[in-house]
């Protein structure tokens, strides 16, 4: 199964999508198979600030067993199927007010609650009353 935004079932402007931060560059998930490399200063503010809260909150050592150690995702971004299922699936132990901000999945991955509108600005289309 690939890695790619999911829709916040309670706020349908909202995605779940997952984040790969290492040595200053970034990979963001803005659809299926669709990826986007950043460097910071290109980060859109809401995603850098949400991936600013979520590393205040979480410094790494609440991983869960199943991600412990750097995993490293293939380019074609495949896991095991109950990996990426708990990969957007917030960990019981983190504070319910970042429900809408994102977690921690391990030193690398996070998982990011980013507006539709951001998504749709990073695949390069205009967010109108048909996307």
């Amino acid at each position: 199964m690939n890695l790619s935004p999911v829709v916040v079932i309670q706020h349908v402007t909202l995605y779940r999508t997952p984040l790969h931060m290492e040595r200053g560059n970034f990979r963001v998930w803005v659809g299926d198979g669709m990826i986007r490399y950043m460097t910071q200063k290109e980060l859109p503010d809401d995603i850098a600030k949400k991936l600013a809260m979520v590393i205040a909150y979480d410094d790494g050592k609440n991983i869960p067993d199943y991600f412990k150690g750097d995993v490293q995702l293939p380019l074609d971004s495949r896991l095991p199927d109950f990996r990426v299922t708990q990969f957007y699936a917030m960990p019981e132990w983190y504070d319910k007010n970042y429900e809408d901000i994102g977690w921690r999945i391990n030193e690398n991955y996070f998982c990011l609650v980013v507006p539709k509108s951001i998504i749709v600005s990073l695949r390069g289309e205009v967010l109108n009353g048909n996307t």
